[in-house]
């Protein structure tokens, strides 16, 4: 049991690490993920080799065994084998942490504590975005800002995945228990601050395929203000306005005016190019719709550019 337990805290501290992991380098050794990751995964493997002990499988998971097997015999077809190694060794790290992550995970508080280690460490990449944008340092990119060398696309992403996380760990808390715990209030007041800063961070990076992918993060926010007293509803919405009101004035218009083009990219522009990438992966899906081009070859295909669509682009590289 103490194994199973410190593979959980180990498996804790690689899931802090994710959100920032393009800043956790050492110069001469690489990314601190990578090396905490097969730490863990080393661990983990070693803890259930030594107990036999072995979470009950879900269908989900044999699904997601035939996913990488189907992956691994496009190494027979494919039309870029260094592309497909690549993509493999990106599956295999995938199938190999929804593994870990179902069989630590059994319970909903350390399911709690694993979402709050990600959000703990968003908030880093946040702090990053923000010391760039006060120290006026941008991409170059018609002004936009990032942080720890990451896509703007890219950070934005993983900032909008932990607002979900951050606004379910405030609004679903234990209050009767937090009383007995004075870091559980702080915690819950980390995770409503989150979201106006991470909200303004993604405002920075100008993406607007993240401002689209938060959409249903205010859904989850709105339908879920109802689990709030009424008195904790008001409280929450009087904090978020005064948050929004502060960062408002500190928006650059760079950013307002190329995320003012969303509407009109959607209805009438080629989305900055992705219309005729998804044109290249429909026809190369519509050629091949059983096998596909083998995994990771989009690039091959559309002369060095990523989809930005997964869906599409599973489609041309591993076939319906």
């Amino acid at each position: 049991m103490q194994l199973r337990k410190t593979a959980f805290w180990l498996s804790v501290i690689f899931i802090f690490i994710i959100p920032w992991e393009s800043g956790a380098v050492v110069e001469g050794v690489g990314p601190v993920a990578r090396g905490v990751g097969l730490a863990v995964t080393a661990f983990w493997l070693g803890v259930v080799l030594i107990t036999g002990r072995f979470r009950r499988l879900h269908p989900f998971h044999i699904a997601v065994l035939l996913f990488l097997l189907w992956n691994v015999m496009s190494l027979l077809w494919t039309i870029n084998t260094q592309r497909t190694f690549d993509r493999l060794e990106t599956y295999v790290q995938l199938t190999v942490m929804v593994f870990l992550i179902w069989d630590l995970y059994t319970t909903k508080n350390r399911v709690r504590i694993g979402l709050q280690a990600y959000v703990l460490g968003a908030y880093i990449t946040v702090w990053s975005v923000l010391g760039n944008y006060f120290s006026g340092v941008t991409t170059g990119q018609s002004g936009r800002f990032s942080g720890f060398n990451f896509n703007e696309n890219t950070l934005a992403l993983i900032l909008v995945i932990a607002l979900g996380f951050a606004w379910y760990l405030a609004v679903s808390a234990n209050v009767d228990e937090q009383k007995k715990r004075s870091w559980g209030y702080l915690l819950r007041l980390a995770n409503y601050a989150f979201v106006p800063l991470a909200l303004f961070a993604i405002i920075l990076t100008a993406s607007r395929t993240a401002v689209i992918s938060a959409i249903p993060f205010f859904w989850f926010m709105l339908s879920s203000t109802t689990r709030l007293k009424p008195s904790s509803r008001l409280l929450v919405a009087v904090g978020m306005v005064i948050a929004l009101l502060f960062l408002q004035p500190l928006v650059p218009q760079t950013s307002i005016e190329r995320l003012s083009t969303t509407s009109g990219e959607l209805t009438e522009g080629d989305l900055n190019g992705r219309r005729q990438l998804w044109e290249i992966g429909k026809e190369a899906f519509l050629q091949r719709p059983i096998n596909g081009w083998g995994s990771g070859v989009f690039k091959t295909l559309s002369g060095g550019q990523v989809a930005h669509n997964t869906y599409l682009s599973v489609l041309a590289e591993s076939g319906f």
